[in-house]
């Protein structure tokens, strides 16, 4: 009986047992669950995110989750490949969850790093989330960054759909103190026409309209409304005549009644500072209506003697009639 007894304790004791009966655990294996003798694979404990259904997470946000996800995405030792995969997962998570999701920081986090390693589908869906929700999206500082990586990093035929969208919006990011950095990104990335109308909008002007133009002088401007904001102001007014030049659309009404009224909201050391924008080539184009005329006048009384007899001479030529000489003669009288 004592033999049995000592046979019993020997079998059962968990120290010397050659398996653990509760857990399984070889003792000659070299990892948990496999004993060196069996056939059995490596079980990978690591490298991997825990299975999850998007629908199942679709009440509370799962930070952890995301914050996982984005990790995943930025990691470089994973492939660009295998991240697709969690870009999905984040996409869908995002779907089938409340709007509410969509603005934590987190998730724009998870989307801007989705942004630059995502391939075009990826993009494009990123894209669609972004218009569902841009209302939401533009109301938090970290929003105006993802806008800023969407005109990174998506084709001209997104950006262009994105831009039609908000850029009435866009344009107010230079009024937030925190966001002109971000803003002036944006301006850099867009194609010269979508400049153009977003200096338009930020003039509060509508290039589109003659009434506009007829009431522009008692229009009120952006700098009317705010007057702290007059460096920014003027940074604008330059970027307008900038993109106006390298377009070649001098030759405007609205260019030039826009310019006109605009110099006569700024100080007259910064008007000369707007005038030298232009070469005398350039400058001839404004003869095309009276208010362009204004603007030449005011070119002339700052310029180089040699620049001064080029436009002059232009001026002699040019097909003003009257108005040119109606417009210039106190000018140049004095």
């Amino acid at each position: 009986k004592f033999f049995i007894f000592l046979l019993m304790v020997h079998v059962l004791n968990p120290r010397i047992s050659k398996f653990n009966r509760q857990d399984k655990i070889s003792q000659k294996a070299s990892y948990p669950g496999v004993d060196k003798k069996s056939n059995c694979k490596k079980t990978v404990l690591s490298g991997k995110l825990p299975n999850f259904q998007a629908k199942e997470f679709n009440k509370r946000y799962d930070e952890k989750l995301v914050k996982s996800l984005f990790m995943k995405i930025l990691e470089k030792k994973i492939a660009s490949s295998e991240k697709q995969a969690f870009i999905q997962n984040l996409l869908d998570y995002i779907k089938n969850g409340p709007s509410s999701f969509v603005v934590k920081k987190w998730t724009i986090r998870a989307l801007e790093s989705s942004l630059k390693y995502g391939d075009a589908n990826s993009r494009m869906r990123i894209c669609s989330v972004f218009k569902e929700h841009s209302e939401n999206i533009l109301k938090c500082d970290t929003g105006k960054k993802l806008v800023f990586k969407i005109f990174k990093y998506t084709g001209n035929k997104s950006k262009c759909a994105i831009f039609d969208g908000i850029r009435d919006k866009v344009f107010k990011f230079q009024l937030c103190k925190n966001s002109v950095s971000v803003s002036n990104k944006i301006f850099r990335l867009l194609s010269n026409p979508q400049k153009r109308d977003l200096l338009s909008l930020f003039l509060n002007l509508d290039p589109e309209s003659q009434e506009t133009i007829e009431n522009i002088g008692s229009k009120k401007l952006l700098i009317d409304l705010y007057p702290e904001k007059y460096d920014t102001f003027l940074g604008y007014l330059k970027n307008f005549v900038k993109v106006s030049i390298k377009n070649g659309t001098l030759i405007s009404t609205f260019f030039c009644y826009t310019l006109n009224i605009l110099c006569s909201k700024i100080k007259s050391s910064d008007v000369k500072e707007i005038m030298l924008l232009f070469e005398s080539s350039q400058i001839i184009d404004l003869f095309c209506c009276a208010q362009g005329v204004y603007s030449v006048c005011r070119y002339i009384r700052i310029c180089s003697e040699s620049d001064y007899q080029f436009v002059i001479s232009h001026f002699l030529s040019a097909v003003c009639g009257q108005i040119a000489v109606d417009f210039c003669a106190p000018f140049l009288l004095t």
